[in-house]
This record gives structure tokens, sequence and C-alpha cells, in this order.
């Protein structure tokens, strides 16, 4: 049996099953397709192995938006004598918003309620007696399309999300000097206008929580798991020479990389000197191979990773392929670094640009993804695949 090109996997997921949204009957649908596949291609030990996540990233965002508002109602019903809870309530705002961008373990979405959802995956043997593990990554799930994912606005997110926790601190020294200097109606009007950036945010997400449609996700990321699964298919006909091939797609990577969270906290043992490579959105533009990721918090991908990406860019020849920070986001492999794994991040984004087109937008359709971007990101892989094999 030949490997299916990636489109195909692409067409079935998006066509065939369409929106995919964390935790949705849809999302699960995906999961199955996905252990079909790897079964077909001969994969061993293909599990589902379900987990439970809050179905979106923006609701603890939300509580956490929602406690500076009411620091500033405290203060004006209790005409400033309640300044010190008004202060509390903008600190534990900041720990709140902290924790989820950050991605502690005992985060705010840790205590709130859950839905279920999977992840995928299967292992495909090496011609020998296996030395390494190889961990491919894509999420099959998408997500909804939120304001601020607008084009003329996502590449502004990090500014806003900064601008935001600037006002929550400015609220707060505004309630300790003001009533150190018994300005009260000053302290007041400050708060009130530090609270516009903050109700706006707040509306955004929940208009996108509430009233915005699942996207498709062709290119982010339907495009990763099909590369995930293709690869399963190549390597059970063309094995690596000592190098285990793990595929795995994961659920819930659009509300708090919930996936890979639970995959590692099961695996992580057995994986604790894999390589791991995370694909995100590889059908239109050129491929970049990461550097580091994260908005409030930057994640260095693996140096020896970089080092086998950019020489297996170098191997196939005037591809194009360079390396590229991520700064308006993350991925995967920021919660594969943050465990002390060792992990990188493949994707594609247009030349001299570094915003992903249709990001979390409607028209992230099968038929705006470019085929020979994805023709090409599965060429990169499995060479990046057979650098590490030969090292």
């Amino acid at each position: 049996m030949m490997p299916r090109q990636p489109i195909e996997h692409v067409r079935a997921l998006c066509a065939e099953i369409g929106p995919r949204g964390p935790t949705t009957e849809a999302e699960a649908r995906a999961a199955a397709y996905a252990a079909a596949r790897l079964e077909q291609a001969g994969a061993r030990r293909v599990s589902v192995e379900t987990f439970r996540s809050v179905p979106s990233l923006w609701w603890a965002l939300e509580i956490a938006s929602i406690l500076p508002l009411a620091s500033t109602i405290l203060y004006y019903l209790t005409r400033g004598s309640a300044w010190g809870w008004s202060i509390l309530l903008c600190v534990v705002s900041l720990v709140l918003i902290m924790g989820e961008l950050s991605f502690w373990r005992l985060s705010l979405s840790s205590f709130l309620p859950k839905r279920v959802s999977q992840n995928v995956y299967g292992r495909i043997p090496p011609k020998t007696e296996p030395r390494k593990k190889l961990v491919v990554i894509g999420h099959l799930d998408t997500n909804r399309t939120p304001v601020f994912f607008h084009p003329r606005l996502v590449h502004y997110l990090p500014l806003i999300l900064t601008g935001v926790v600037i006002c929550v601190v400015l609220k707060a020294l505004a309630f300790l000097v003001g009533t150190a200097i018994g300005a009260y109606a000053a302290v007041l009007i400050v708060s009130l206008v530090l609270d516009i950036p903050i109700v706006l945010m707040l509306a955004g997400m929940l208009h996108g929580d509430i009233f915005s449609p699942f996207t498709e996700g062709a290119n982010d990321n339907a495009t990763g798991a099909a590369v995930v699964l293709s690869l399963a298919e190549l390597f059970a006909m063309e094995p690596l020479e000592q190098t285990e091939y793990w595929a795995l797609c994961t659920g819930c990577e659009e509300a708090t990389l919930s996936g890979i969270r639970s995959f590692l906290d099961k695996h992580a043992d057995e994986l604790r000197d894999a390589y791991f490579v995370d694909l995100e959105c590889l059908g239109i533009g050129e491929i970049r191979y990461i550097t580091y990721e994260g908005m409030l918090k930057k994640y260095y991908s693996n140096p020896g990773l970089v080092q086998a990406a950019a020489d297996a860019a170098k191997k196939m020849g005037d591809s194009g392929i360079v390396a590229m920070p991520l700064k308006s986001g993350y991925t995967e492999t920021a919660i594969v670094l943050g465990r002390g794994l060792r992990g990188i991040t493949i994707m594609a984004v247009p030349a001299g640009s570094d915003d992903v087109p249709h990001w979390h937008q409607v028209t992230d359709r099968i038929e705006n993804l470019e085929p020979d971007t994805l023709n090409n990101a599965m060429r990169y892989v499995v060479a990046l695949a057979r650098e590490l094999d030969s090292e």
C-alpha cells in the first residue's frame, strides 16, 4: 500500500468531518479516523487515550478579566474603604493570567468544568533494534474565530495582552497611592479609564466563546495531523534504521494544550530521551523551523534539534527553509520544553512574514491551501527524521 498524500487526510478531516472543536463529537470522530489510519498502516500498539479538559482557553482568562472590573465596583461601593481588597482582586487577576499563559500545572483552568477529549498514538518500529524515539505531533482540534485573530489584529495580540496586564497593574497602584493621599474621586476616575481596555478584551473573549463558529481548520491543523499520518504510512514501508517513530495526534491543543499535557503525564518517563517534533499550519507559504516561541515566557527549541533542522534544510538544496522565532503564539512544543524534554516546531508562513494565514478564521478551508507547500513539508520532515536517525 502506497502512503496517502497528506492532502487526502486533510480532505477527510475537513470535508468529511468538518470543524473539530475541543471536546466535541467531531473531534472524537477525527480521533477515530486517525486511529483507523494508523491501524491500517500497520502501526503497533495504537491507542486512543481519553482525558478531561476545559473546552476553551478563554474561560479562565474571562474570569481573570472580571476580577479587576469587580475591584472598581468594590472601591466605589465602599467609597475606598475596601481598597486593600480591590488591590487583592487585581493581584489575583495577574496571577491567574500568568498561570494560564505560562502553562502552570495548577492554573485556574485546572479547576474549571471539564469534558472528555482524546489523544491517538501508534508506533512504527525501525529496521533494527530501536535506539532512539521520534515523536511527531499534530493536533486534530480546531479553534473558534474570535475577533483578536482578525488579520489586522492578530499580529498585535501579544501587545494587547501586555496592555491589559499593564492596566491591571496600574489599577492596583492607583488604589494604593490614591488611598494614601486621600484622592478617592481621582482614583475612581483613573480606575474607570483603565477598565476600558479590560472591558473590550472581555467582550471580545465572550463574543468569541459564545457567538463565533469553529473553523474548518484546514491549515490549523489538519495539515499537521495529515503529515503525522502520512509519515506513519511511509515509515511502515520504509522504516527508519534505528529510530522508533511515534505518530501522535492530540486533542484540545486549542484548549490550554490539554492533549499534550495529558500525553506527557502518562508517557514522559519512557520518552525522556526522545525527540519531539510538533507540526503546525503546514499548508501555506514557506517552511520554517522555530527557534523559540511564546508570549509572556519564551520557550527555546532544543539546540540539537535546531541544528538537525538546519542540516536537513541544507540537504534539501534551494528549498527556502530557514529558522524563525514564533513571537505571537505558542505550540505544543512549549509544554514539551517546559517538561525538560527535547522539542522543536515546524510550520509554514508566507515569504517575508511571520503571520499564519487564515489563523482561527472561517477562511481556513481546504481550497485556500497550497498543496506544494504541504508536500514540501512532508519531504522536509522525512529529511529531518532521517537526519536524526543517522546521528
